[in-house]
């Protein structure tokens, strides 16, 4: 049966990411159209699921979850594999691993191994959990003791490279230095002159557009920080003009559908308020959509404000909540009214940190970003010739329901 490429995608969106992956062994045509950038970009955009990557405090594990609008969910126990380190070593009591960040389609992993008091060493890893690659990309030794520090990685599409900065802080949260490092291009770290004076540890700020963002301590401040990760200096972008101020307690900033900026607002008891920023950089263009909690059924009363993580919002107003220290999520549909609780089955597995993931259907080493080896793969697929009774069951019903079989 000839099937056109337009049709095939429709059928491989609706799949979870298992299954687009053994999709991708059936035939070269297949390959191509599910390796290609393009279809991970639609699958971000369509799919019903949102995958979730979440780290678990006991054991120290972590999780791909794939949540349903209806309350499924699918779990994928994640164990990375670090080159060099068998998994008696990532046990250690003098070692810790955690993850820090993601940005198309992988995860970054920091592993720290305390050789003494004041020696440590720090790894950092591409890490992609559709295909169980690792590849070192940057190390760190501290050889002082510090009281806190933090990692964040942006990517920047103009020189299509991926930044890590890492700032280290004093016993009064401000920041003490900073630097940076390019992947595939430094050598060496190097300490950045411009001063984060309005950095907050664990700021939840967010990289888009070749962009760091958070949000200020200093509630007069009038617009969002931003680090221009290609210029490598501070800035700001401006906030809602009808926000009367900013709050990195009651406020926090996530991308939405991996193209625009969204600033998600609980400061008014009852209500998540989320704002879109649709053209970048633009005061004027940001909307606003308001949630009542009151008219929303089913809605988790019992947590405070500080109880819960927003995970991500969605374009059609509804968002993603995270019961911090448990196994429970809340999707929040504004269009049904509905809140739909979805738990982990395993209950030993209570979240350190969930964020919303992007998957990608590429390798690493088929990544011209990842700053090693690509393949040229060919979008222009024509139809493909597929004899759907060889395919895995639930693949099979997918074709069949789209194709008007059932």
């Amino acid at each position: 049966m000839d099937i056109p490429p337009d049709l095939l995608q429709e059928i491989f969106i609706r799949l979870p990411c298992k299954d687009v992956v053994v999709s991708k062994c059936v035939c070269r045509s297949w390959y191509n159209l599910l390796s290609h950038p393009h279809f991970t970009a639609n699958y971000t955009i369509n799919s019903p699921f949102t995958a979730v990557f979440s780290e678990h405090l006991n054991p120290k594990s972590f999780s791909l979850l794939q949540l349903g609008q209806n309350g499924g969910l699918i779990r994928t126990p994640i164990n990375p594999k670090l080159p060099g380190y068998p998994a008696e070593k990532l046990d250690s009591n003098n070692s810790d691993l955690h993850f820090i960040g993601t940005r198309n389609g992988l995860l970054f992993l920091l592993f720290r191994i305390r050789l003494s008091r004041n020696r440590t060493i720090e790894k950092i890893y591409f890490f992609d959990p559709i295909f169980d690659e690792c590849v070192e990309i940057a190390e760190n030794k501290v050889a002082v003791e510090e009281f806190g520090y933090e990692y964040t990685i942006g990517y920047v599409p103009e020189i299509e490279t991926y930044k890590i900065l890492r700032f280290v802080y004093d016993d009064k949260q401000q920041v003490l230095r900073a630097k940076i490092l390019s992947v595939g291009v430094d050598q060496e770290w190097r300490i950045l002159e411009d001063p984060f004076t309005l950095l907050f540890p664990s700021s939840n700020g967010v990289s888009f557009k070749g962009f760091h963002h958070w949000i200020s301590t200093n509630p007069n401040l009038d617009w969002i920080c931003t680090f221009d990760l290609l210029d490598e200096k501070c800035s700001g972008i401006p906030k809602p003009r009808e926000l009367k101020r900013l709050s990195h307690e009651k406020m926090n900033l996530r991308v939405l559908n991996n193209d625009r900026l969204s600033l998600i607002d609980v400061s008014v008891w009852g209500e998540i308020s989320i704002w879109t920023m649709e053209e970048y950089g633009v005061a004027d263009s940001w909307s606003k959509n308001v949630i009542s909690c009151f008219s929303i059924k089913d809605f988790p009363w019992e947590l405070r404000r500080s109880d819960y993580h927003i995970i991500t919002a969605f374009p059609n107003g509804d968002i993603l909540l995270s019961q911090k220290g448990s196994t429970t999520f809340f999707y929040i549909s504004s269009e049904r009214k509905q809140s739909t609780k979805v738990e982990i089955p395993d209950k030993s597995s209570s979240m350190r940190k969930a964020t919303a993931f992007v998957p990608r259907f590429y390798r690493i080493k088929e990544d011209s970003t990842s700053g090693v080896l690509h393949r040229t793969r060919n979008w222009n697929v024509l139809s493909s010739r597929i004899d759907v009774s060889t395919l895995p069951s639930r693949l099979k019903l997918s074709f069949k329901r789209l194709l008007g079989f059932v």
